[in-house]
């Protein structure tokens, strides 16, 4: 029995060059299709793609989970000569490293609350967020009361600008003109 599974087992692991070209190349099959020799374009499922590259669909799927995860955080061709095995590893340490990350920050964010908690001048902190809350207020309430006041300034110029426009194309009336007029009439 021992000797069946083994001779069933693979016996070399994929390297990740040659996981990352038979990936490209089953998405590929899947996204754009084939064209046969009478020149119809064939699509193919992932399944058909994945037996026409020649690798179970679910290899090929945990392989592109593990680029995707892996790209953001190392170059994949730095590590193109390794096995697949070194790359799950990478992945490993790297949730790893992120857990231990978290609970540390965790644990220095449960600290500080405690701090607070137990020290004895509470109502000074909450003192510290109201005059804080009144600065905000009284910055926004300047920035508003800024704002209008160019706005008038604004709306004045503008309307400086619109008597300056009328004035430049006031027509005198005089008897020119009115000859002119009549001469266009008559036409």
């Amino acid at each position: 029995m021992k000797k069946q599974n083994l001779v069933n087992k693979r016996a070399k692991e994929r390297s990740i060059i040659e996981a990352k070209q038979k990936v490209d190349q089953w998405r590929h099959f899947f996204i754009n299709g084939e064209i046969d020799e009478n020149g119809n374009k064939i699509k193919y499922s992932l399944q058909k793609a994945a037996d026409k590259v020649g690798i179970p669909r679910k290899s090929l799927e945990d392989y592109r989970f593990l680029f995707r995860k892996a790209q953001s955080f190392i170059d994949l061709k730095q590590v193109s000569d390794k096995r697949m095995g070194y790359l799950r590893f990478l992945i490993k340490q790297q949730q790893l490293k992120q857990q231990y990350q978290q609970s540390h920050l965790e644990s220095l964010i449960s600290q500080k609350e405690k701090s607070k908690i137990l020290k004895p001048d509470n109502n000074i902190f909450i003192e510290d967020m109201i005059v804080e809350g009144q600065t905000n207020r009284q910055n926004w309430d300047q920035e508003l009361s800024e704002y209008f006041d160019y706005a008038q300034n604004e709306k004045v110029s503008l309307k400086q600008q619109e008597r300056n426009f009328k004035k430049n194309f006031e027509i005198p009336n005089t008897h020119l003109d009115q000859q002119v007029f009549h001469e266009f009439q008559i036409e």
